[in-house]
Formats: C-alpha cells, sequence, structure tokens
C-alpha cells in the first residue's frame, strides 16, 4: 500500500521505498556537494529541476551523472564540471558576507535554485504540529463567523516572495488556503506589506504605513534576515 502525506512543505511517501520528498531545495556552487534535508536515499528514486512545480513551462530535467552526481548514502548532490545547473559561484553576491543591499537593485536567487525529489529511509518530521488557536480567540471566532477576513504579510524580501517562484507558492498564499480550507465562510483576502532588504528597524519605521493603516484581522510577520 502507498500512502501520500504533506509534512511542512514537503510530500512524502511511503512504505517499502521508504519516504518520498519532494521539491527539497537548494543552491549548487561549482562541484562542492549540497546538503539535502535527509540522507540514505534509495537509488533510482532521484529527480532533480529547476522549477519547483514540474510541470511549469519552463521546467528542465536534469541528467544523474551528466549534470550532477548523488552521494546517496549522506545525502547530497553536485554539480558536474560541465552541469547545466547554474552555478552560484557566478552570483553576484557569492561570498560576500557585508552588502548594503539598495546597491543589488532586482536581486535574487531565484535562477539559481534546484528543487529534488527523492525517497529516503531516515525521512524524520521536520516540525511537530502544535495547535496554537487558544492564543488568538478573537480571531478564530472571526474566521468562525465567516464574512471578510484579511491576513497581511509584513517582512523582509522572503515575505515579498522574491525567491518564490509564483505568487500561489509564497508561504502567505498557501496559509490562506489552508486557512480557507478549514473555515469555509471565511472570506479571506490577502494584502503583501513586505519589502525586500527591510530589517527590522526598518520595518518598525514602515509599521503605521504598512500595517497600522491596513485594518487586518491577522499579521503574519517575517523579519530578520537582514538584521
Amino acid at each position: 500500500m502507498t500512502v501520500i502525506v504533506t509534512v511542512a512543505g514537503c510530500a512524502t511517501l511511503g512504505e517499502s521505498m521508504g519516504e518520498r520528498v519532494e521539491g527539497d531545495s537548494l543552491v549548487l556552487a561549482g562541484t562542492e556537494p549540497g546538503r539535502l534535508c535527509f540522507g540514505d536515499i534509495v537509488k533510482g528514486t532521484v529527480t532533480v529541476r529547476n522549477t519547483y512545480d514540474p510541470n511549469h513551462p519552463g521546467a528542465v530535467i536534469f541528467d544523474e551523472g551528466y549534470d550532477y552526481v548523488v552521494d546517496y548514502e549522506n545525502g547530497t548532490i553536485a554539480r558536474t564540471k560541465g552541469s547545466r545547473i547554474t552555478d552560484f559561484v557566478s552570483n553576484v553576491l557569492y561570498g560576500q558576507e557585508d552588502f548594503d543591499h539598495t546597491r543589488f537593485p532586482g536581486f535574487g536567487n531565484t535562477p539559481y535554485f534546484v528543487f529534488v525529489d527523492y525517497n529516503t529511509r531516515s525521512w524524520r518530521p521536520i516540525v511537530e504540529p502544535r495547535d496554537q488557536s487558544e492564543l488568538l480567540p478573537r480571531t478564530v471566532e472571526k474566521l468562525n463567523a465567516g464574512g471578510p477576513f484579511k491576513i497581511l504579510a509584513y517582512g523582509d524580501s522572503i515575505t515579498a516572495g522574491g525567491d518564490a517562484t509564483s505568487i500561489e507558492l509564497r508561504f502567505q498564499q498557501r496559509y490562506a488556503l489552508y486557512l480557507a480550507d478549514k473555515y469555509g465562510r471565511a472570506e479571506i483576502q490577502v494584502e503583501n506589506g513586505a519589502t525586500g532588504g527591510d530589517s527590522t528597524r526598518q520595518g518598525l519605521n514602515r509599521l503605521e504605513e504598512k500595517v497600522l493603516t491596513r485594518d487586518p484581522d491577522l499579521v503574519l510577520i517575517g523579519f530578520g534576515m537582514n538584521d
């Protein structure tokens, strides 16, 4: 029997062939190995592509041995010298530890990502689900009552969706879909108030304009990468 489960953004497949992980993502620099979430990978189950969605019109499926090699025991993949996978070393910010984001408008990592599907025998939960609805009783009450409900996402470029391959895959959109499924009467709207390159200091300065004046019902805050 085969069972499909979704855990923390990864789809898992069990039983005899281990668990299926879909869309594990990383960038690869030179021929240095990049580590996947799990090791003990089942041979013959690895697929590497340049888009999260395998059906995306621009999807390229890379060839093992020609474009990359796999260390199945340790759970790593590496570019080959002649690989079609974009080399992260060519990224303008590769190796820089202290830089001014404003000097690199439009910067992003999207062209460098690869997305990897594979079966693993060492799968474990990445996070443990916890019900914290009791911390927001008025929010839950409004969701249950139905009607308009605004989610506002506030943060830096990650929250802005800078490296998401589609709007639908941004974390706030996925969370909105989850809430819409759980609270069928709620009319959920998502507004993105994030600014790429912002630190928490800049976020505090923009709080009135970007959050408080927008009258949200729920705010998702994502800062820290630029602090």
